[in-house]
């Protein structure tokens, strides 16, 4: 090759969250998983249900991670609001450490979409919980273990 050739890539902490957050949406079965800094950019065009809030492989830092769901002139049908208030609802009682309540509030979602999997992945969460406490050290982050 030449001498004055030049090979560049990407390389930092943005590259490397949204290749890992590439993985995530394959784990929480969504097509469109939004940073919260992507978030932060675009809050007020589009709609969105916050997911939850990982430590992503090779980081130590939490990140929250949200669905996308449409644009904000996106008409939501009574029912898929009810569904979003019940995982919303599930995900707060989930992070005070009541775990029978958010167990609740996520078989409740899941009636109204029984194929969601970030509510499967909270009730399998949650009841671990109820079995096992996590120790008081436990933020509510979900630390992923893989890339």
């Amino acid at each position: 090759g030449s001498q004055k050739r030049m090979d560049y890539t990407v390389i930092g902490d943005g590259v490397n969250l949204s290749a890992r957050l590439e993985s995530v949406t394959k784990e929480y079965g969504c097509d469109i998983i939004l940073s919260e800094s992507t978030y932060n950019l675009c809050r007020d065009r589009i709609v969105v249900r916050e997911l939850d809030q990982i430590r992503v492989k090779g980081k130590n830092q939490a990140v929250r991670i949200y669905e996308l769901i449409g644009k904000t002139d996106l008409s939501l049908t009574d029912k898929r609001k009810r569904f979003l208030d019940l995982y919303q609802a599930g995900r707060n009682a989930y992070i005070k450490r009541d775990f029978n309540q958010a167990l609740k509030y996520f078989t409740d979602a899941l009636d109204i979409q029984p194929n969601d999997r970030p509510v499967k992945t909270h009730i399998n969460r949650a009841k671990n919980y109820c079995d096992h406490p996590p120790d008081d050290s436990w933020d509510g982050v979900y630390t992923m273990t893989t890339k």
